[in-house]
């Protein structure tokens, strides 16, 4: 996800909720399961004194505790879903206390205000608008970012990875145990073969820049029996 559509996303939520604009900020930025913070996170796990979050043994998918250091956008979501409630409570509810159960409704509307979701007829898949739609179908269903594509968000996240942030520590985060399941999330996209290949560019031009101004000598050309024939 682009930063631009990450910040047109964070918008728009905080107008649904600071519940769903909390939940926003942690999927986008750990990668973390739906459960994770949802079903699974209570106030007493969240020090924000040392701002970090332990998720306990046992409420993660793979077994594994893990001790997450909070960014400055996650400590302050937190800290206001936190305020007043005891420590078994929920940290992640709606404004009314309420537990919150499939939210997909939400989203989808969120998505579709700002562009990066639609709803759409089943039969002919275009659009469905104010005006109905062509076909007569009244089957409709939504297309586009769905909550567990901020998962593979959070293992490409530009504050990781492409800052150069271990993937070791990336999967630590995120919660992938294995390899080969962070490598199903972990896809290269587009703009990373863009960057490798201007970064490429950028290291030729500065080793011929190098040769010419004289700094460095090209190696001499060896013939075959290894004798220089420059």
């Amino acid at each position: 996800m682009r930063d631009e559509d990450y910040d047109k996303l964070a918008e728009e939520a905080g107008k649904f909720g600071l519940w769903i604009r909390g939940l926003l900020a942690v999927y986008n930025t750990y990668g973390w399961r739906r459960s994770e913070p949802l079903d699974d996170l209570r106030a007493r796990q969240v020090d924000l004194v040392n701002q970090t979050i332990d998720l306990n043994p046992g409420a993660t998918k793979n077994k594994d505790a893990r001790v997450i250091k909070m960014t400055r956008e996650v400590h302050a979501v937190i800290s206001m879903r936190i305020e007043g409630k005891g420590p078994d409570d929920r940290v992640f509810t709606r404004e009314d206390g309420k537990i919150i159960g499939d939210f997909r409704k939400t989203w989808y509307k969120i998505c579709c205000n700002v562009g990066l979701g639609r709803m759409a007829c089943r039969v002919c898949d275009l659009t469905v608008t104010a005006d109905g739609r062509k076909c007569g179908s009244s089957d409709v269903h939504y297309v586009c970012l769905l909550i567990h594509d901020l998962r593979r968000t959070g293992c490409r996240n530009r504050n990781l990875r492409r800052l150069g942030v271990y993937e070791k520590t990336i999967m630590k985060i995120g919660g992938w145990k294995t390899r080969s399941v962070f490598d199903r999330y972990n896809i290269v996209d587009e703009k990373d073969l863009a960057e490798a290949a201007a970064l490429l560019d950028q290291k030729a031009q500065q080793r011929e820049l190098r040769h010419s101004s004289g700094k460095v000598s090209p190696k001499p050309r060896l013939s075959d029996e290894g004798r220089s024939v420059n």
